[in-house]
């Protein structure tokens, strides 16, 4: 299987610029070193037959808001899943559990965060309809 590391090169780069990240900043928030990033964005990793479900590719996916697995679709040619459009609920899709376990503390805090906020919509969603019934 041959990877096109060169096209997971591109789209990391365009992923940490569009979230205004550094590669420093990106380094810093997903735990991996600012000149493997490097590498990885240049098409430069020593890889060619990468360990996707390592603990750095974790957090720099994780840290791109991607889901895991997704730097693997890119190498294959696919596309990154976002992971606001992975469903954090009672059923994990493989991985999503890793990811949340693994990831960097910022994206624990922001999916924890976001968890809570959709936890409170849900209540007054229920408490309003609780008094529409009485």
């Amino acid at each position: 299987m041959e990877y096109d590391m060169a096209r997971l090169g591109q789209a990391v780069a365009d992923a940490r610029q569009g979230l205004g990240l550094s590669q420093r900043e990106l380094g810093d928030l997903s735990g991996v070193n600012s000149d493997r990033i490097s590498r990885i964005e240049r098409a430069h990793a020593a890889e060619t037959s990468p360990r996707w479900n390592a603990r750095g590719w974790v957090n720099l996916e994780t840290s791109l808001g991607w889901a895991v697995g997704s730097a693997k679709r890119i190498a294959l040619g696919g596309e990154p899943v976002l992971a606001a459009n992975v469903n954090y609920g009672t059923h994990f899709v493989e991985g999503d559990a890793q990811a949340i376990v693994a990831g960097p503390k910022a994206a624990r805090e922001a999916l924890a965060f976001e968890l809570m906020r959709q936890a409170e919509q849900l209540l007054a969603e229920a408490r309003r309809l609780r008094a529409q019934n009485y």
